[in-house]
């Protein structure tokens, strides 16, 4: 950023910079509950367009160096890589987070655990195109959950499902 000796470079690089801003506001509003909470979708999907933004521009610089192993590997190179790569991870991998509730629900032995919100953040088309992004977590989690900590009986409600908690378990009360 601000490497550039034309016109239209710097203003590239303004604009970088103004929607680098952007996506740090997006995210410090992600992390308000009571924004989160009213306008969780539309942060969402901004993040996931400041994502596709940035990948461009780091394909686009990629393909522009003479030397694109040199800029990959260099200070700025891993930042652009690291600022991309979160976000693609939550598409094919059980979040870190799941995992941290796996081994509190091992510590904890709560009798039964309710997890909640698969498919809050998923990408807004991902229902049509990949319905195994709200499905295989869920799988993932209650499997990893039976290895972590099998005492404790992982309970997947479907959407609109209740569960009287007072309702003995077992089937005696």
């Amino acid at each position: 950023i601000f490497e550039a000796d034309t016109r239209m470079g710097k203003v590239f690089d303004v604009s970088l910079l103004l929607v680098i801003l952007a996506s740090i506001a997006a995210v410090m509003l992600e992390s308000v509950a009571t924004i989160r909470a009213s306008h969780g979708e539309l942060l969402f999907r901004l993040e996931w367009g400041f994502t596709i933004l940035f990948t461009a521009e780091y394909l686009l610089r990629m393909y522009c160096v003479r030397r694109p192993l040199v800029y990959a590997v260099s200070f700025f190179g891993i930042v652009d890589l690291l600022a991309i790569l979160p976000t693609y991870l939550t598409l094919f991998e059980i979040n870190a987070q799941s995992r941290i509730v796996i081994r509190a629900l091992r510590l904890l032995r709560p009798r039964i655990a309710v997890p909640i919100h698969w498919g809050t953040y998923s990408p807004f088309f991902s229902k049509q195109l990949w319905p195994w992004l709200l499905t295989d977590p869920v799988k993932r989690f209650v499997d990893l959950a039976g290895t972590i900590a099998p005492d404790v009986e992982v309970l997947v409600l479907q959407p609109g499902q209740s569960l009287d908690l007072e309702e003995d378990r077992d089937g005696a009360g």
